[in-house]
């Protein structure tokens, strides 16, 4: 099918289009006009305005989170109401009110636009996760109390593009790669096919998509513990819990703090991601520094063998638009320098570059001037979250044994 076709939808919509533009992702061979309003509700003028909101084209609008905007139900007529999630709106009446006047605007959708697909991307995600956590069942029958992905897509009817194949697949869960419901790799594969064809058999198409791919699977051969205080870090935790990589071996991920109670035996290898990044403000920069310098001292003095991984700096010293850190951290980031010799020993600073495709879509807070000066906002605050392919290229940086292998079926 090559006749062309609107996506829209929030931050997932971005990140297909970043990832499509680096090359973690092929074409769908049909040309695209991107919608994309990271964090931002159905009821948003952004969307409201669109052209596929009113007129006839062939449209996938992946529906963001019903929560996204709740601050409308105060003030629907300030537009900076209707982005992000206010907690402290967050009830069972906000809710229902939402979800309300969501559903509402979509049918409106639906109605004038009836080449129009829906995909609650969002709604299926954290209904998956609820069913994985054993929440909102009653005598083993799943029922929220204010949304449920079945009757949402009944009420829209044969325009909606139905997740349940997704969310009752035992892999599902690995095609998002974090709570946000952001797709990884996998859900990347199965938005690039919908684009392609909206009309593909989904179940056949999920359990194509998982038996042609590949987890990455860590494996240490030495007690190992990976520890810090890095965007990096969490990434890794998330995708492990959610089967896209799979640690074998005597290694495990640990808090620091539970690391200093409960010590690591003399010669365990610690790979400590740390988060200091330059771009943070002096004062918060000199507190994040002596913790760190701290902590590497408590471990240098247990025995360890410690590996540094300078994981958010690292983004932050890239000179280039592809983001090649080729200088080394400390004579990049002077603020450091305390950091190497401690009580005697020294930590090895494991040797890696950053490149576009290892990092997320809308991490960073500005793009790198052509000058290849790094205009960061004073004290903005990067988020250099790793895509699976950053995960794996630190992992092997630092030592371990790196394979590709066919998903596991996960345990009853």
């Amino acid at each position: 099918m090559t006749t062309p076709i609107v996506v829209a939808g929030p931050s997932h919509v971005r990140g297909m289009k970043h990832q499509l533009a680096i090359g973690n992702v092929r074409s769908s061979g049909r040309p695209v006009e991107w919608i994309d309003f990271p964090g931002t509700g159905t009821l948003s003028p952004h969307f409201q305005k669109a052209t596929f909101t009113s007129e006839p084209m062939d449209t996938l609008f992946l529906v963001p989170d019903f929560r996204f905007g709740n601050k409308a139900v105060v003030n629907p007529k300030i537009p900076a109401n209707h982005a992000a999630v206010d907690r402290s709106l967050i009830s069972p009446e906000n809710d229902a009110k939402m979800y309300s006047a969501v559903m509402t605007a979509l049918e409106a959708i639906r109605d004038k636009n009836p080449r129009c697909r829906f995909v609650f991307w969002c709604f299926a995600g954290r209904e998956e996760d609820n069913r994985f956590a054993g929440k909102y069942f009653e005598n083993g029958v799943y029922r929220h109390p204010t949304w449920n992905l079945s009757d949402a897509e009944e009420r829209l009817g044969s325009q909606v593009i139905s997740l349940r194949p997704l969310i009752e697949h035992p892999h599902g869960r690995s095609f998002r790669i974090d709570d946000s419901q952001h797709p990884s790799f996998l859900g990347h594969e199965l938005l690039r096919r919908l684009i392609a064809d909206p009309d593909i058999d989904l179940p056949t198409t999920i359990s194509d998509i998982v038996s042609t791919s590949t987890q990455v699977v860590v494996r240490a051969t030495v007690p190992t513990v990976i520890t810090g205080h890095s965007h990096w870090l969490t990434r890794l935790d998330e995708t492990v819990s959610r089967r896209l990589v799979r640690l074998e071996g005597p290694v495990d991920i640990v808090d620091p703090k539970t690391l200093f109670t409960e010590p690591p035996g003399r010669g365990t290898r610690v790979v400590y991601v740390s988060g200091l990044q330059r771009v943070l403000r002096p004062d918060p920069l000199r507190r994040a520094t002596t913790e760190t310098v701290d902590e590497l001292r408590r471990l240098g003095a247990q025995g360890a063998d410690v590996r540094i991984v300078p994981w958010e700096n690292k983004v932050s010293v890239s000179p280039a638009p592809t983001r090649v850190g080729q200088p080394a951290l400390w004579s990049a980031a002077p603020e450091f320098a305390p950091i190497p010799p401690i009580a005697g020993w020294t930590a090895g600073v494991a040797p890696f570059t950053v490149e576009d495709f290892d990092l997320e879509h809308d991490q960073m807070p500005t793009v790198p001037a052509p000058t290849g000066d790094v205009p960061f906002r004073e004290g903005a605050r990067l988020r250099p979250i790793p895509t699976t392919h950053g995960i794996e290229k630190l992992l092997r940086a630092v030592g371990f044994d790196v394979s590709h292998e066919p998903f596991l079926d996960p345990a009853p």
